[in-house]
C-alpha cells in the first residue's frame, strides 16, 4: 500500500525534474547562438563578383568597402569592427537565377564560430531566367573568434 501512495509522488518529481531539465538544455541551445545580421545580398550579372565559389572573412572597414565595391552599388554599412566580423559568401557563376544562399544558423562555441548555409539550387519544374548569374551575401557577425564554415545543399521547392 505504501509503494501505491508513493507512485504519484515519484511520477511528480519525474516530471518537475524533465521540465525544469528540457528548460536547462533550451537555455544553453539560446546561449550558444550568436548575433548576426545580412548586410547586403544579391544575383550579381556574371561581370561582378567570383567565378568560382568563394568564401572570404572580412575583418576590418576598408577591405568590406572595397570587397563590397565589386558587388553592388550599396554603400557600406557602419559596423564596429571590434564587435563584428563580416563573411562573404559568393557562389560564383551560376546557369540560372535559380541559386541563392540561406544562413542557417550561426553558433558560437568556446573557441570559434560555426556559421551554417545551405546552398540553394533550383527544383524541378520551377521557373527562372536562363541567364547567368553569382549569388553573393555578406552576413555581419557579432564575434572576434575564428569563424568555420559548414555548407549543406538542397533544392528549392518553388511554390505552385
Amino acid at each position: 500500500m505504501m509503494l501505491n501512495q508513493q507512485l504519484p509522488l515519484r511520477c511528480l518529481i519525474f516530471s518537475a525534474s524533465v521540465f525544469l531539465f528540457g528548460c536547462v538544455a533550451s537555455d544553453q541551445e539560446a546561449e550558444n547562438s550568436a548575433s548576426h545580421i545580412t548586410l547586403h545580398q544579391g544575383l550579381n550579372p556574371v561581370s561582378a563578383g567570383s567565378e568560382i565559389k568563394t568564401i572570404r572573412i572580412v575583418s576590418n572597414a576598408d577591405d568590406y568597402r572595397e570587397l563590397l565595391a565589386g558587388y553592388s552599388a550599396e554603400s557600406a554599412k557602419t559596423l564596429d569592427f571590434n564587435q563584428y566580423q563580416i563573411v562573404l559568401i559568393d557562389l560564383g557563376i551560376r546557369p540560372s537565377s535559380g541559386y541563392g544562399i540561406r544562413v542557417d544558423d550561426v553558433l558560437e562555441q568556446n573557441n570559434h564560430v560555426v556559421l551554417e548555409f545551405t546552398q540553394l539550387t533550383p527544383g524541378a519544374g520551377c521557373v527562372y531566367t536562363e541567364a547567368q548569374t553569382n549569388p553573393y551575401r555578406f552576413e555581419a557577425i557579432k564575434s572576434l573568434k575564428e569563424i568555420v564554415i559548414r555548407e549543406s545543399i538542397a533544392t528549392d521547392k518553388c511554390s505552385q
